[in-house]
């Protein structure tokens, strides 16, 4: 199975791989959907069946019994809105229970999106971390970093991902068997992250769903004070979505400020309600309108 971008990120893997380099914790830092996972899994797969070539391993294993694998889990708030769940000490506890591997070389735990880890977890995770269990690897992701403990990322092999070129993208989402306008728009799309460009590939509804919030994005600046709590309480239902759609818009507003500098106050807008929807227990309908209304 083809894999797409980072391909120095992969070769550097697998050479330490095969060097009996592997470093015991890596934290993979770099935009959602930008191919964090994707590597990660592909890496993991590589520890556990003694591979030389991500591209052979193809999808990662439900079951393995030297793999603990998390991926983050939706749950609701009691307002009704969908949100991510938080990892607790209790499920650090069950991810690092010390034991060497049954049958592969090495113990993988990959945990994606880790900064859905409390403070209080990241501590207990010290504690392994400090002297981790032998023949055991740990392979976190998160699209942001500022919620890792200094303390915790100290202890890491950090590697930053970077956005795809477009033509990357576009080979990918062909790859996929898009072609023609359709793959250069959703190419456009994704803004540089494969995993969201083959998302909206696969996916009808979502790939309507960029187009109308890329629309959106385009047109708030000019809607009414009305317009905009609309917007924000249709957004508030769904706070993944709801990200995501601000993930949308400070992409679009990036690439106009090298034209009008004045979005670079929008974008900062847009960066700081995006950052307190990430953070904070407030209504999310309140903190989107208080965002929206400001731009």
């Amino acid at each position: 199975m083809n894999i797409f971008g980072h391909r120095t990120i992969r070769e550097r893997l697998l050479q330490q791989y095969i060097d009996g380099k592997v470093a015991p914790f890596l934290l993979c830092i770099g935009p959602d959907h930008v191919g964090k996972s994707t590597v990660m899994r592909r890496y993991a797969q590589v520890l556990l069946h003694r591979s030389h070539d991500m591209e052979e391993c193809g999808t990662l294993p439900s079951a393995h019994p030297d793999l603990v694998h998390h991926t983050p889990q939706i749950v609701r708030r009691s307002s009704g809105a969908r949100t991510v769940a938080s990892l607790g000490i209790d499920d650090i506890r069950a991810l690092s229970v010390p034991y060497r591997p049954h049958c592969a070389p090495y113990r993988v735990i990959l945990v994606e999106a880790a900064d859905t880890l409390t403070p209080a977890a990241q501590n207990a995770l010290l504690k392994v971390l400090e002297e981790p269990p032998p023949s055991t690897v740990f392979l976190f992701t998160t699209a942001h970093p500022s919620r890792i403990l200094p303390t915790v990322r100290s202890r890491a092999r950090v590697i930053l991902f970077h956005r795809s070129a477009p033509e990357t993208v576009r080979a990918a989402v062909a790859a996929d068997g898009v072609s023609g306008a359709r793959c250069k728009e959703i190419s456009a799309l994704a803004d540089g992250c494969i995993g969201r460009a083959l998302r909206m590939a696969r996916d009808e509804e979502l790939y309507r769903w960029y187009r109308d919030m890329t629309e959106t994005g385009n047109a708030i600046v000019t809607m009414t004070t009305a317009q905009r709590c609309a917007v924000a309480a249709e957004l508030s239902r769904d706070i993944p979505r709801a990200r995501e759609a601000l993930e949308v818009w400070m992409s679009l507003y990036r690439h106009r400020l090298r034209r009008h500098p004045r979005f670079a106050t929008r974008l900062a807008v847009l960066l700081r309600t995006y950052t307190v929807l990430r953070d904070s227990t407030a209504h999310p309908r309140l903190i989107l309108e208080a965002g929206l209304t400001a731009l």
